[in-house]
């Protein structure tokens, strides 16, 4: 019986912490501060970051277009932190499809991998150049912000990077054609999006 009451109550633990706002987090924070509890102070301040997180990743989807293109979007693939998505910190992805099977994925997440690949590529312009040349990378422009756009020589498909801050907007597309891929990337306000983020 002892056994059945512990099990219950460390179940019902995730429970409690649902349903509470950022502001919850650091009143809890403060009070653990206060009286030296730093772990709990810390354990409390995180949760608050990942409810921000979540209010600007659903602020994001909010302001990204219905329609890339021809590509309507897919409301059930949104994903974004909080939403069983398993990643820590900023996260959010859009999923376009037409029937016809033409796709296109747009992400934008934080301290993304590729971040230090992609802004070592759009700030050296000697690597830029020679990638340029190779015609299979090559730095654009989209609402502002330099990108990297590569072509997959593979499938002729193409994929966008544009770095803001510590985030990565990515634009993935089954599309072979460059200027398909980059009137869809012109339709998103990534302005708008640097906006909500810092």
């Amino acid at each position: 019986m002892k056994k059945l009451l512990i099990i219950s109550a460390l179940a019902a633990v995730p429970l409690l912490t649902w349903g509470q706002t950022a502001s919850d987090y650091i009143n809890n924070a403060k009070k653990a501060y206060s009286s030296s509890d730093y772990e709990e102070a810390r354990f409390n301040l995180q949760n608050a970051l990942n409810e921000i997180d979540k209010l600007i990743a659903k602020e994001i989807l909010n302001s990204l277009p219905t329609k890339l293109g021809e590509l309507a979007y897919i409301p059930e693939n949104d994903a974004s932190t909080g939403t069983g998505s398993m990643v820590l910190g900023l996260y959010v992805n859009r999923y376009y499809g037409k029937e016809d099977g033409k796709n296109a994925e747009i992400s934008i997440a934080d301290n993304s991998p590729l971040m230090g690949m992609v802004s070592t590529f759009l700030n050296n312009p000697m690597l830029s150049g020679i990638a340029g040349m190779a015609s299979d990378q090559k730095v654009v422009k989209v609402d502002g912000y330099k990108g990297m756009l590569q072509l997959n020589e593979e499938d002729g498909t193409y994929s966008l990077m544009v770095p803001f801050g510590d985030s990565l907007f990515s634009l993935q597309s089954n599309i072979t054609e460059e200027s398909e891929i980059m009137g869809m990337a012109n339709q998103v306000s990534i302005s708008k999006i640097v906006s909500i983020v810092d």
